[in-house]
């Protein structure tokens, strides 16, 4: 739990969407609390990412626990909100609730939607068994994403040192998975470029473009025409094959599986905990050698590269044509 006053708290919740978008979404949390005075407690119980307890199975300052009885019931009637309906869902219906109220049916007559119903009998009764002075994650979601965008656009530089300083005081891996991630790490001593190459549900869905590896080849080229040796991110195999096929003279390495064909979210919440173990220490192993190398060359709408400008601060290309500046 990080502690800034004992009346007022934040429960935020990390659960099922994917790595970048939980973790950027906890850090601007941390920073609303900074701000606004606000001690976050996190629950991370129904984390896609957990192996056995959460964060703490990655991070030694991430440790959290809640000290109140009426916050154990109401982080018992959230866990099972989030386990059966999903709390993302009510950020939405929060964001809404006005203009979803009411529905129109097949002969036009408004009729009240049941959905929404439910979640303004669900959102009463949280209000009446929450402590006072305490924030639930649906109903200060959209609050916190809009106090960082309005500091994003205000001063995008300083910003983006805030998050940089959260970021090293609360991005400490434990001995046990640093000791995965240094035995997976490529030993290599020279400078070389890194590429987080979008595949997947993103670009299938049309969240984002689909831009061809020569698109990355071609800005590396703009930034440093000397680079010979890149490291591949994930997230499909066929993108390393192709940057080897198109580029005989260039080293390229990776640590993506050859049975990746792009990430999909829903297929790795069904992984099994081992399976994601193996996943969790190849993403952190990438993490940490993207925020290590000299250039880093990817998508800004993407949370990984967000992530990654937030460690490096400087460096960080967009392969886009448009410009793209103030995204969360």
């Amino acid at each position: 739990m990080i502690k800034h006053n004992v009346n007022k708290k934040l429960i935020w919740h990390i659960s099922n969407r994917g790595f970048g978008s939980e973790i950027n979404n906890l850090l601007y949390a941390i920073n609303y609390c900074n701000k606004k005075n606000y001690d976050l407690i996190l629950e991370d119980s129904l984390w896609n990412f957990r192996i056995k307890k959460g964060c703490s199975d990655y991070f030694v300052s991430l440790d959290h626990e809640i000290n109140f009885k009426k916050h154990r019931v109401l982080r018992a009637t959230l866990f099972i909100l989030d386990k059966y309906i999903g709390l993302y869902k009510f950020t939405y219906y929060e964001k809404n609730r006005v203009g979803l109220v009411y529905l129109k049916n097949k002969k036009g007559k408004k009729v009240i939607n049941l959905k929404v119903l439910v979640y303004l009998i669900i959102n009463q009764t949280l209000n009446i068994i929450k402590p006072k002075h305490t924030k639930i994650f649906f109903d200060s979601f959209e609050e916190v994403r809009k106090h960082s965008l309005i500091e994003l656009e205000r001063n995008k530089r300083q910003f983006i040192e805030e998050i940089n300083k959260i970021l090293k005081k609360t991005w400490k891996l434990n001995s046990n998975f640093s000791k995965k991630i240094v035995n997976k790490k490529t030993p290599i001593d020279e400078n070389y470029a890194v590429f987080h190459i979008r595949r997947g549900d993103k670009v299938d869905v049309g969240e984002d473009n689909f831009y061809d590896v020569s698109d990355y080849m071609k800005r590396l080229r703009e930034i440093n025409s000397f680079i010979k040796t890149v490291f591949v991110m994930r997230d499909d195999y066929t993108t390393f094959i192709d940057l080897n096929k198109r580029y005989p003279t260039f080293n390229f390495l990776t640590l993506i599986d050859e049975k990746e064909k792009g990430h999909l979210q829903d297929r790795f919440n069904q992984k099994t905990i081992s399976e994601k173990e193996v996943s969790a220490i190849n993403l952190l192993t990438e993490i940490e050698i993207a925020k290590e190398r000299e250039i880093f060359i990817g998508r800004k709408k993407s949370n990984l590269f967000r992530l990654i400008e937030y460690f490096k601060l400087d460096n960080c290309y967009d392969i886009s044509v448009g410009k793209c500046d103030f995204i969360l």
